[in-house]
């Protein structure tokens, strides 16, 4: 017991430096290391992956506030932003927690590695089109907002790892990009929680069935809150261009490791 509130703090720290310094909730650290602790614990292998990622979701609750609030001391938040792809999240996460009880845990780390792979090479890349004027245009953000809501959720992540390079693409800073993409994951995590914590049935099926493990978002969320305003902190420190090599790097490795 003692082992593994120690392996969750240690998981909950890691989160929080990675939330705060890159804005995508922690969650790409937190699903696979629960993956390996219910694997190591015996858990039900049937509900291992979906488990881990509602358990995720509820962690990123408080990751993602304690890391905004450290990116908006540094004005580093849009807020028009956060409530315009706000609108269109909690339907899009409707939608993925359903699809996280309909489909297996094998599919759902395909799901995950694919889009990961896929969004470290667009960072890493540099290739992405950025377009000053269609932040001028470009005022309505529900449709992309759903989108990165139903994505998220099957990945047990707040969205970053989508909010970001989306906020990019139409040419802002990647600093505040980050900070907004935080605070979006605030809406992503809420939404998730109270849509995993309710029992739904759909065509005679129950979903939802215990699938968080409280006790790990309880130790998570504890360590999390501290490592995720230092990660805050360091992202005005590094340049632009680092910044965004780390965050593909990361995502590739992470990709790569659930891979193995």
């Amino acid at each position: 017991m003692l082992i593994e509130i120690l392996l969750l703090i240690g998981v909950g720290a890691l989160a929080g430096l990675i939330a705060g310094l890159l804005g995508v909730g922690g969650g790409t650290i937190i699903v696979p290391a629960l993956i390996f602790l219910f694997q190591f614990s015996n858990t039900n292998t049937d509900l291992m992956v979906q488990m881990s990622v509602a358990t995720s979701m509820a962690c990123i609750v408080i990751t993602s506030i304690s890391s905004t609030y450290a990116h908006h001391q540094r004005n580093g938040v849009m807020w028009n932003l956060v409530k315009s792809i706000g609108m269109g999240i909690p339907l899009g996460a409707l939608f993925g927690v359903v699809l996280v009880n309909l489909i297996s845990g094998f599919i759902l780390k395909i799901l995950i590695v694919i889009f990961m792979i896929y969004i470290s090479i667009n960072m890493l890349s540099s290739k992405i089109q950025v377009t000053k004027n269609m932040t001028l245009q470009n005022t309505n953000h529900f449709f992309p907002g759903s989108i990165i809501g139903f994505l998220s959720i099957p990945l047990g992540i707040g969205g970053g790892t989508f909010t970001v390079p989306y906020l990019k693409s139409l040419g802002h800073d990647i600093r505040k990009s980050i900070g907004t993409s935080a605070a979006c994951g605030i809406v992503i995590a809420v939404t998730a929680t109270i849509l995993f914590s309710l029992p739904i049935e759909l065509a005679s099926l129950q979903l939802n069935e215990n699938l968080i493990y409280w006790p790990g978002v309880f130790w998570i969320s504890f360590s999390s809150i501290i490592f995720s305003r230092l990660g805050a902190r360091l992202t005005y420190i590094i340049k632009e261009d680092l910044l965004k090599k780390i965050f593909g790097v990361f995502i590739f490795i992470v990709a790569i490791f659930l891979i193995i």
